[in-house]
């Protein structure tokens, strides 16, 4: 396909872009993955920062992308470093979701700890839940003071294991 388009191309612009492909598609071969893609030459995202080529991943039953993304030489020099890059944004409820429909197990969700506190002991508690997943330990931590009844009904309705309530 690419050489047919090689073909097809006016410009010299043209030509290079095809070039950068070819290049890419050895490496995908180099690779061994070369299988799991193909080009098409009508994606186009619609984002200035991009100098090179794009691209978007799909998974079966899904029916649009998991995610985008492409090459971009010049946005990181807006930000103060001056380095070409590749990049992509994916999305973790597509994931999910090409999951369900697949019939494929979500990862396991463990729910160790709901970590709540009394008024006066949030920044503690901050610095325990810090400790707990430094153990090891799925947390949540409360977004505000509870008390100790409430912090039970939340930790029962979200499903944790335990609760860990500073006083």
């Amino acid at each position: 396909m690419l050489q047919k388009a090689y073909e097809l191309a006016l410009n010299e612009q043209s030509r290079r872009a095809l070039d950068n492909l070819s290049e890419i598609y050895r490496l995908l071969q180099a690779y061994g993955v070369e299988q799991y893609v193909r080009f098409d030459l009508g994606i186009i995202r619609d984002f200035s920062y991009y100098t090179g080529m794009v691209f978007e991943a799909y998974t079966p039953g899904l029916g649009f992308p998991l995610c985008g993304g492409g090459r971009y030489d010049h946005l990181l020099s807006d930000f103060g470093s001056t380095c070409p890059a590749t990049g992509f944004a994916l999305g973790i409820e597509r994931i999910l979701l090409a999951l369900e429909r697949q019939g494929l197990a979500k990862p396991d969700q463990s729910k160790d700890v709901y970590l709540s506190y009394a008024a006066g002991k949030a920044a503690a508690a901050i610095e325990q839940a810090g400790k707990l997943r430094q153990s090891g330990k799925v947390v949540e931590l409360a977004l505000s003071a509870q008390t100790e009844q409430a912090a039970q009904e939340s930790r029962q309705l979200k499903g944790y294991k335990e609760l860990v309530y500073l006083a």
